[in-house]
């Protein structure tokens, strides 16, 4: 018997060290692929570090898109995607969250709303970070004007429009919570799924576990998404 437990305890230990080993490997923190080309500046758009955050100020002066990144993602990797929008008319400010969990900041647009004076905010993110910004809106109806979500769903009731973007080939996002999503929404509803896009190539930090293999670059599913958030919000 003694030895039974004994075999038994090894087993629980290493399955334990296995599982925890496992989620330690998903949180390990995803940079961007080029950095320096991430932070660049453009003809249309100046982006500048603020603290750990980054704001993408385009020829638009009426809507701020105040982005969230997924986990556990770095702010910066979403700087081709924040630019195209940027270019477009909505400036964009890359939210860096504290150990790159969105979850852990939701209320960082308080900060950013009080300095970046605009007429509208828009508040929106990728996969975790979607859901923290539709907890966000949800808690300011009145500072918020809407929601992107990329690869994300409400967790919560949202009162402003949302907009949802996501990819065929996403091999990550839920469908069954994406459909719980689309019930929370208590104004207009943009929903667009792109053929050959997957969950990972919204930003520019690599491939991700569980992903589906894109049929298209990253370039053009961020374009594609772009244009969807400059027709609906601009």
């Amino acid at each position: 018997m003694k030895k039974l437990k004994k075999i038994l305890l090894i087993a629980l230990a290493a399955v334990l060290a296995l599982v925890i080993g496992f989620f330690v490997f998903l949180m390990i923190p995803r940079h961007a692929e080029n950095p320096a080309q991430a932070a660049a500046s453009t003809e249309a758009v100046a982006v500048s570090a603020m603290g750990d955050d980054y704001f993408f100020d385009g020829p638009g002066e009426d809507a701020l898109l105040i982005f969230y990144p997924g986990a556990p993602v770095d702010a910066l990797a979403y700087g081709p995607l924040l630019k195209k929008i940027a270019a477009g008319g909505i400036d964009c400010y890359a939210v860096q969250m504290p150990m790159n969990m969105a979850i852990l900041g939701q209320d960082r647009a308080d900060d950013i709303i009080s300095r970046m004076p605009y007429s509208r905010y828009l508040i929106g993110g990728h996969s975790m970070g979607g859901l923290a910004a539709a907890g966000y809106a949800g808690k300011h109806p009145d500072q918020v004007s809407g929601v992107v979500l990329l690869a994300a769903y409400p967790g919560n009731e949202v009162t402003q429009p949302v907009l949802s973007v996501y990819g065929t080939e996403d091999g990550v996002l839920n469908p069954g919570r994406l459909e719980k999503g689309r019930g929370l929404v208590r104004d207009a509803y943009e929903e667009h799924c792109i053929p050959g896009a997957n969950h990972a190539n919204f930003g520019n930090y690599g491939t991700q576990f569980r992903d589906g293999t894109a049929a298209i670059s990253a370039d053009e599913q961020q374009q594609i998404t772009a244009d969807y958030i400059l027709g609906m919000f601009r």
